[in-house]
């Protein structure tokens, strides 16, 4: 298995540990700066973008938006402190259903801790990709919100993994000293 991950727009890196474990489980990765290329490698079994502080240009969008296009596959992580507004790499997200809400996530009732509302607790949802992960919690210390599209083509399926509880929501202030909810 071949996984590319991108480079170029001041991406998170890819810690020890998850190298490690891509390593362990013969998955080869590589850098791809995708401005610099003319389509995604045909060897690409999955391309990661991961966490990027700026947004891919029109160009980078019509690469990978081909390449998911002919039946590849990616992992997007988004960047709650982004330098810029990330127009094309939501749309990509928003061309297979998902929406990208402004800001951060609160959520008093799912939180780790009640004074710490941004360390998410999510459920869990079943299915076959989180069936190994079993009575484990998985803790998010701030995380974007995504919503799903009511009006998904009827070729597209969006399946959440992890979700939040009913009363969370997004706080737009990124620099807010309450973490009430407030108008907006």
């Amino acid at each position: 298995v071949k996984m590319y991950y991108t480079s170029g727009h001041n991406e998170a890196q890819l810690n020890d540990s998850l190298t490690d474990i891509l390593r362990k489980s013969n998955i080869d990765y590589e850098e791809i700066a995708t401005s610099s290329k003319d389509k995604i490698p045909e060897d690409c079994n999955i391309l990661m973008i991961n966490a990027p502080q700026y947004d891919f240009s029109e160009e980078e969008y019509k690469r990978i938006s081909d390449y998911l296009a002919d039946g590849g596959k990616a992992m997007f992580f988004l960047n709650v402190q982004a330098a810029e507004k990330m127009t094309n790499y939501e749309k990509l997200l928003s061309d297979y259903g998902v929406n990208v809400a402004e800001g951060y996530v609160v959520d008093v009732q799912g939180a780790m801790n009640a004074n710490y509302p941004t360390m998410l607790v999510p459920q869990i949802e079943q299915h076959e990709l989180t069936a190994d992960v079993g009575n484990t919690q998985v803790v998010l210390p701030v995380s974007k919100g995504m919503t799903t599209q009511s009006d998904v083509r009827s070729t597209l399926t969006v399946t959440p993994f992890l979700t939040t509880t009913d009363s969370a929501y997004s706080k737009v202030d990124l620099k807010a000293t309450s973490m009430e909810k407030e108008e907006g």
